[in-house]
């Protein structure tokens, strides 16, 4: 794996590890237990994580083919799969917070999408990245 993008993916996944804090902390409506909110941003930097691997990761490579690697690209493409999280409480029956959930796990996808694409392009200076076409 080239150096740049492990530097973009350790920035995503750090982005996971402070939304999944975030969220535990909104949804307690206040600070929980340090062990918990250890666990559960553990495991909100791991589904990051693991959402960059398996999908970000190879889509960066086939933007980067087609030479579409504007930072709108790279929003669309975090935003895909942190809809499927939501779609997938829906399919589970649970229906509470479906739209909340929605939007935040979307926010989740950018930002990490955002993470990524900076750390990616600072990890690169001297090499300028292709304007679509």
């Amino acid at each position: 794996m080239d150096r740049s993008l492990l530097i973009a993916t350790l920035a995503a996944t750090l982005t996971g590890l402070v939304n999944a804090i975030i969220y535990v902390i909104g949804i307690a409506n206040s600070i929980p237990n340090f062990s918990a909110l250890i666990v559960f941003s553990i495991i909100g930097a791991g589904i990051v994580l693991l959402a960059v691997v398996v999908w970000g990761v190879p889509i960066h490579f086939l933007l980067k083919r087609f030479h579409k690697q504007s930072i709108g690209w790279y929003i669309l493409v975090g935003s895909i799969p942190s809809i499927l999280i939501p779609f997938d409480y829906l399919m589970g029956g649970y229906y509470s917070s479906l739209i909340t959930d929605t939007l935040f796990f979307t926010y989740v996808g950018v930002s990490a999408s955002i993470a990524f694409w900076l750390a990616l392009k600072q990890s690169m200076p001297n090499k300028l990245f292709k304007r679509d076409k």
